[in-house]
């Protein structure tokens, strides 16, 4: 069987009404007339009118496909006042440009370094000598708490030592423990974290490594498990001593993961702490040294930790919460104990200024 052949429609020539019938001449009017009077005439007469039917014949169809091709294939004309309708697919709108948005300039600040990042993302939204090696202080007694909680119990009991007392009235900042008093570690958390006690520090070292020198080489253990590699410790209250430093980047990472454990953000943002007296031990009362949760507020501040020394000058690592997220910033080498504080909440305003603009996808200008 022979295949059929596909034609476009395009492709394919209209018909042309080309069969017209000829009309009825003189010599065909006379030839009928002849007709009647001879029967070759007739025949005559008889051949053309055949003709003369067939042609009509062809001529109207040969119309008839022109029209059904027309149909087919011709658009028909619009009518007079009315307009064309096309119809079209959804349209597909075409991408707006987001705003421009220029971001308030950092303050200035006088600490030696600094860092502002986002608590959530870790995103790093300012930083001032990153990468700077300087003391930090009792900013040191994040790393003891993070290796008391990692390594101890809550409620493990824990004896205050002659080394600890022995710390006291050198200068130090204490928490005032009486030696042979037993507490527990989260109440020795709260000493060590509020107000900055050494003899706290001495305290959960001697409890948890055994030794002093021990609980320092777990510190300095965990330091390289979250990839501090620019921080080491001597010690595990953060008094000056040779090969004890860290880097602001360092700390921040370190505060962030602190964060993260179970009591510790509970217990730096607390302002006060009270311990009623027990069988095991006197009371106690104790109060952060961070001013801004006290006559320095912030809205927001969640703490963290405070530190001064003669070589590292005023530190502080603070973070906040507000609407616009969580902040976590760290600055050291500050001039003095009042500037750590101003310069933190420049920081976070400026931090949390940014935040907010940054919320909505935009072409960010500084």
């Amino acid at each position: 069987m022979p295949q059929r052949q596909m034609i476009e429609p395009s492709r394919v020539a209209p018909p042309s009404p080309r069969f017209v019938p000829r009309p009825l001449t003189d010599k065909m009017i006379a030839v009928g007339v002849a007709s009647k009077r001879s029967p070759l005439g007739a025949i005559i007469c008889a051949t053309l009118i055949v003709l003369a039917l067939a042609d009509l014949a062809m001529f109207v169809a040969g119309m008839g496909a022109w029209s059904t091709y027309r149909a087919a294939f011709v658009p028909a004309p619009v009518a007079q006042g009315h307009a064309l309708q096309i119809t079209t697919g959804t349209a597909t709108p075409l991408p707006t440009q987001p705003p421009q948005v220029t971001l308030p300039r950092p303050p200035a600040l006088e600490a030696r370094a600094a860092i502002l990042l986002n608590l959530g993302t870790g995103q790093i939204l300012y930083g001032k000598q990153l990468f700077t090696k300087l003391p930090m202080a009792s900013t040191t007694k994040i790393m003891t708490a993070v290796v008391a909680l990692t390594h101890g119990q809550l409620d493990q009991r824990i004896t205050v030592g002659a080394d600890a007392v022995a710390i006291q009235g050198t200068g130090a900042s204490v928490a005032g423990l009486r030696q042979g008093d037993v507490l527990t570690l989260r109440d020795l958390l709260y000493a060590l974290l509020l107000p900055s006690g050494d003899d706290a520090a001495v305290v959960i070292a001697d409890g948890i490594g055994g030794s002093q020198a021990q609980f320092v080489a777990l510190m300095n253990q965990e330091a390289a498990t979250l990839g501090l590699t620019e921080t080491h410790y001597a010690n595990a209250h953060g008094l000056d001593a040779p090969g004890h430093y860290t880097t602001v980047r360092d700390l921040a990472i370190l505060a962030r993961y602190a964060m993260t454990l179970p009591v510790f953000p509970d217990v730096v943002r607390t302002a006060l702490y009270q311990l009623p007296a027990t069988s095991d031990h006197q009371a106690y009362t104790w109060t952060t040294t961070d001013r801004m949760l006290t006559d320095l507020p912030y809205a927001g501040i969640t703490g963290i930790k405070t530190g001064f020394t003669g070589n590292a000058g005023a530190c502080l690592v603070f973070s906040a919460t507000r609407a616009q997220g969580q902040l976590l910033g760290v600055v050291l080498g500050e001039p003095d104990e009042t500037a750590r504080f101003t310069e933190a909440a420049k920081l976070l305003d400026w931090g949390f200024a940014v935040e907010k603009l940054t919320a909505q996808p935009a072409n960010i200008l500084w």
